[in-house]
């Protein structure tokens, strides 16, 4: 039997104190007998169901709006037997009423709640896209905060059980909508929705966002995603048509720049010509010497120092953005519709990636970033990236570990900065996924140079309470020294200075520069933590690691690199030694990557008749069994490097290659 105090768990408190002073539900007009006698019938349903006559009181209130569909309580009065049908677990009736309601009555000032109760049920069916849908059509500031707390619960329960982007990003803007911009949390808020925009690409869901938030924010990020998914698909009326919406109704947004660019792109008819490439590199600013080292690489690709001409030859156009996002938009206008170039090598930050990568996608134009943030690739279709990566060097890692080493249990020191927080991530992820464990991992800080706590923390040394048990009395201290120095059998305890130790891990990964391995190694030892094996990052691969006396500290420790100058491949020492021949120093991985991105892309174009950049882009991502320096062989689908990793270890304090 359905009670009153089920019923009330879906009523609204206080729903007959307002009823008499509403307004007509609809804008047709009733007359005001049909009205009272409305009002009269909806308070005799509200009676029968306060004495608890359930049924008399759901056939009073269907009575309401089947007979009186414009009185203002017709709308309450659906309210009223849905919660009734919820409660009597006729849910597809309940959900009948309620859509009755917010579609008949959409100004209804109960539209709200019944939203509210919409979203119980679907949570209670466990059909989440529902329930996540209408939570993010309910207007949460019309509801109490214990509504408000209550579908907030239900819509994390099933981002926990979906783990879907476009769940959270509805519970990151529900959240946002009660905001006040005093709020600490306020802004960062806001990046993260953008963040989440920026990443979406369900064309309903953004429509809707733009719609539901009109002017307001984050309608004007959605509304720009919409233009770069168009842009993407090479949509121009669809460009069009969102670029005059959006210069209608946000002309002051931070995009706005960007979209007038793109609207004036889609209108113009771009060449290209497949015997130019364009180059975007800081050759002045901060960054220079960084710029000037890719540059390198790239001019011994093109042939600048070979003796004759090669044939079908390309040239480079080279475009300076001293590490400014709006330079290197300016730069990259200038390679797309004066140079005409087919492709573009760099930018290398992610700043000046996602400055530009809109453009290129407008005329499909190929562009290989070197930037190391992941996921840059999605900023557009046609943005390919060949630089090593956090995730790239992680997986290998674990693979090589666990696979090839047989090692099964590993424990991890790294700094609690984001590098060595997502790299530890990756790593634990992937690792389990070979059926290893990680036995424990502590952090530090970024500026830290003593790394006695975290270490006796991952050894179970610190803090001693945990131990204490195995620790000797003073007395037996004593007791235990003199037997040590008389070579007599021990007590069954430890001085505390003595306390060994607990390694139940093989191997100890530290995601951090060889300054910190050149600390942190010498003094796992000096803890009597041994016999297992080092593990690093690329940024291990440096005769830094090896510099002064701590160098023989790291014999054994083991990374992964794109290139090695001392990699046992003939086209690699190849590469090598030209380019030492000609700059008169060792290249680097920055070089290599660059003389790799340009040869891969004069490869396809020398070896093929490529008529468009579009076609060029098709060409990249079929190509395969490329030969590269960095052991770049293609390119993934969604456009990342494809190669293999080579292991290194310092052996004799020499960095050499593994197998």
């Amino acid at each position: 039997m359905v009670t009153l105090k089920q019923i009330r768990s879906f009523c609204f408190v206080g729903l007959l104190l307002f009823i008499a002073c509403k307004p007509p539900t609809t804008a047709t007009q009733i007359t005001q007998e049909e009205q009272q006698q409305a009002t009269v019938l909806y308070n005799q349903a509200e009676s029968l169901l306060q004495k608890g006559q359930v049924e008399e009181a759901y056939k009073t209130f269907e009575s309401v709006f089947t007979q009186y569909p414009r009185a203002n309580v017709s709308d309450n009065a659906l309210l009223r037997g849905a919660q009734i049908k919820a409660n009597q677990k006729d849910f597809p009736k309940a959900l009948e009423f309620l859509d009755q309601l917010v579609h008949t009555y959409p100004e209804s000032d109960i539209k709200d709640h019944a939203l509210r109760d919409q979203a119980y049920i679907y949570h209670m069916q466990e059909n989440c896209d529902r329930m996540m849908s209408t939570f993010f059509s309910i207007t949460l500031d019309q509801l109490p905060e214990k509504d408000q707390a209550k579908l907030n619960s239900r819509s994390e329960s099933c981002i926990e059980k979906n783990n879907k982007s476009q769940y959270a990003l509805i519970l990151q803007l529900k959240k946002y909508e009660g905001m006040q911009n005093n709020n600490p949390l306020f802004y960062s808020s806001q990046q993260k929705i953008i963040e989440s925009i920026d990443q979406e690409k369900d064309e309903k869901f953004l429509t809707s966002i733009a719609h539901r938030y009109k002017k307001n924010f984050p309608a004007g990020y959605a509304s720009y995603r919409m233009i770069q998914l168009a842009n993407e698909e090479g949509n121009k009326r669809k460009v069009e048509k969102w670029s005059s919406y959006f210069q209608e109704n946000f002309p002051l947004h931070p995009k706005s720049e960007k979209v007038f660019d793109l609207a004036q792109t889609t209108q113009m008819d771009t060449k290209s010509n497949a015997k130019k490439i364009g180059v975007l590199l800081p050759l002045s600013g901060s960054q220079k010497q960084v710029g000037q080292l890719i540059l390198n690489g790239l001019m011994l690709a093109i042939g600048t120092f070979d003796q004759a001409p090669q044939e079908n030859g390309i040239e480079l156009i080279v475009e300076d953005t001293a590490s400014d996002p709006d330079i290197a938009r300016q730069r990259i206008k200038k390679l797309i519709f004066t140079d005409e170039v087919i492709a573009v090598i760099g930018p290398i930050t992610s700043k000046e990636t996602e400055s530009v990568a809109d453009l290129a996608a407008a005329v499909n134009l190929p562009l290989i970033t070197m930037s190391p943030k992941e996921d840059i690739t999605m900023l557009a279709d046609t943005v390919f990236r060949n630089s090593i990566t956090k995730k790239e060097q992680a997986i290998a890692l674990a693979q090589l570990t666990n696979q090839v080493l047989d090692i099964h249990r590993v424990a991890v020191l790294y700094p609690e900065t984001s590098y060595g927080q997502e790299f530890l991530e990756i790593f634990w992820k992937e690792f389990e996924k070979y059926g290893g464990t990680v036995q424990g991992a502590e952090g530090y800080a970024n500026d830290q140079t003593h790394f006695a706590q975290p270490i006796q923390k991952l050894v179970g040394l610190y803090p001693l309470s945990l131990r204490k048990d195995e620790l000797c009395s003073k007395r037996y201290s004593e007791i235990w020294y003199d037997k040590k120095k008389k070579g007599l059998d021990l007590p069954n305890c430890f001085p505390q200075e003595e306390l060994p130790p607990i390694i139940d891990f093989e191997a100890i990964l530290i995601p951090d520069g060889p300054t910190k391995a050149r600390q942190i190694l010498p003094a796992l030892k000096y803890h009597d933590v041994r016999g297992v094996q080092a593990l690093g990052t690329n940024l291990w691969n440096t005769p830094d690691l090896l510099r002064g006396t701590t160098g023989g500290e790291m014999e054994g420790a083991l990374f992964l690199d794109a290139f090695y100058i001392g990699k046992k491949s003939p086209t690699t020492q190849n590469f090598v030694q030209k380019f030492y021949s000609h700059f008169g120093y060792e290249p680097s991985v920055l070089e290599a990557q660059a003389y790799d991105s340009l040869a891969f892309m004069m490869d396809i174009l020398r070896s093929k008749n490529i008529s468009s950049r579009s076609k060029l882009v098709q060409e990249m991502l079929k190509k395969e069994n490329y030969e590269g320096v960095t052991g770049l062989t293609s390119f993934s689908q969604n456009r990342e490097a494809v190669r293999k990793l080579t292991a290194l270890m310092v052996s004799k304090d020499k960095i050499v290659e593994l197998y």
